[in-house]
């Protein structure tokens, strides 16, 4: 199933999103950031961290980071259900 996130917010080192279906799961970043990986590097800083937004649904920072929306569902945490928009 492609799932698409329709809100995202930054609390470093975790993005919180919102699904189509009202579904809010947090997701853990830390391997990412602990990671040598050179796209990953600038999402160390908190500030550039808090430069996520939605792109086609996807999380994604300017460099072109992003994360699949199906990873985060899969593998997150979910917080709770809100009613869908």
């Amino acid at each position: 199933m492609l799932r698409k996130v329709t809100k995202v917010e930054a609390k470093t080192p975790k993005i919180v999103c919102t699904f189509g279906t009202g579904e809010v799961v947090e997701y853990d970043l830390s391997d990412v950031l602990a990671s040598n990986g050179s796209v990953a590097l600038p999402l160390r800083e908190p500030d550039y961290f808090g430069l996520v937004f939605l792109e086609s649904g996807t999380p994604t920072w300017p460099n072109g980071m992003c994360v699949c929306p199906d990873e985060i569902f899969m593998h997150g945490t979910p917080l709770r259900v809100t009613e869908a928009s």
